[in-house]
């Protein structure tokens, strides 16, 4: 008879352990699941406030591999102040077995939109508004085959917006803050019925395809290749490929949200559980005596 008592309290004691370490289990489960779908957000949140420490992070997040220095870089000046920053990246955006396409990045920031202005009317006539932000398109031709047409590619934003944090001015001519100086974003895989040999335009104006005279920022030359196989990757980097368990995840819930949750879940089912365990007891040397 003591026996199967004790047999009892020892299966009871069990259970009273076991119910706060599956609660702490469970919600920790529930966390780890809770928090994938914001975690590229967190991601980029947590990356220095830098516009080029941004930019290789997202790339190294959102691509399958990348060359982290860029492949082509300039800063462009007007009278030896800086108009903007234009980078090339290049990377391998999706993995094939077979053939990997390369897909080529540029992006464009530390924008001085007052200067930008003044390449797009030289007369001043024009003035800078905060709702009429001056477009940036790059224009792309073929430098061995002039008479295929050239390629118009519109600035985008990437899906997580990346703050111009150098960008000028801060007030437009009005005095209203600029609230949209994000980086700009193109990205371009280089066209089968292209030649490698292209020349690229960042224009300025506000409808380049009807512009006759738009205005030029910087044009310069590369020449790019449209497989991994015909360059050169011993620079390049393995990416993250859109998989938040590689970008980190695990160790960011873990210590944002997990241990916390778990260890308050733990304690307080533990305290109910222990105080049922406890009142069990007591009730049980009552029966004895």
């Amino acid at each position: 008879m003591k026996n199967r008592k004790s047999k009892k309290r020892y299966v009871i004691l069990m259970i009273a352990i076991l119910i706060p370490v599956l609660a702490g289990f469970f919600i920790g489960l529930y966390s780890y699941n809770r928090y994938q779908e914001n975690y590229f957000y967190e991601y980029m949140k947590n990356i220095e406030e830098q516009t080029d420490s941004k930019i290789t992070g997202y790339l190294k997040y959102t691509t399958y591999s990348l060359e982290e220095t860029p492949f082509y870089k300039e800063d462009v000046k007007r009278n030896n102040e800086r108009v903007l920053t234009i980078e090339v990246y290049r990377a391998i955006k999706n993995y094939n077995e077979d053939k990997n396409i390369i897909t080529y990045y540029f992006v464009v920031y530390n924008i001085n939109y007052t200067k930008l202005i003044e390449i797009e009317d030289p007369t001043g006539e024009k003035k800078l508004l905060y709702n009429k932000l001056p477009g940036i398109y790059l224009s792309i031709e073929d430098k061995n085959n002039p008479e295929n047409q050239k390629l118009e590619l519109v600035g985008s934003l990437p899906t997580f917006y990346i703050d111009d944090y150098e960008s000028t001015p801060e007030k437009d001519s009005k005095g209203n803050t600029l609230n949209s100086r994000f980086v700009k974003w193109y990205e371009y895989n280089p066209d089968t019925e292209f030649s490698n040999n292209l020349s690229f335009e960042l224009i300025v104006s506000p409808d380049p395809e009807n512009d006759l005279s738009p205005g030029i920022i910087t044009n310069f030359d590369l020449t790019v290749e449209r497989e991994e196989r015909k360059i050169d990757t011993t620079n390049f980097t393995l990416g993250y490929d859109n998989d938040i368990h590689k970008a980190g995840y695990f160790s960011y819930v873990f210590n944002k949200r997990i241990w916390w949750q778990s260890l308050i879940a733990f304690a307080l089912v533990g305290i109910i559980s222990y105080s049922f365990y406890a009142v069990w007891t007591v009730e049980e040397q009552k029966e004895k005596k």
